[in-house]
């Protein structure tokens, strides 16, 4: 289970962090890193995750389109 406190310190911070950023890919950098720090993520890396969500967004099209 989560630790709800490392939960939100994560979320804090990543909503801090990307406030001024406009670029999906540093968005997302900062996000994976911040799992890291905040949340004990290992093995994921921020190319993984936007691939994925090019994939889920694809799939969404599909059912939208």
């Amino acid at each position: 289970m989560i630790d709800l406190k490392r939960l939100v310190t994560f979320i804090a911070g990543v909503v801090n962090a990307t406030m001024e950023v406009k670029s999906k890919t540093e968005r997302i950098q900062i996000i994976v890193k911040a799992a890291a720090h905040h949340l004990d993520v290992t093995g994921l890396t921020w190319e993984e995750v936007q691939s994925d969500l090019s994939a889920q967004a694809s799939q969404e099209q599909l059912w939208v389109g």
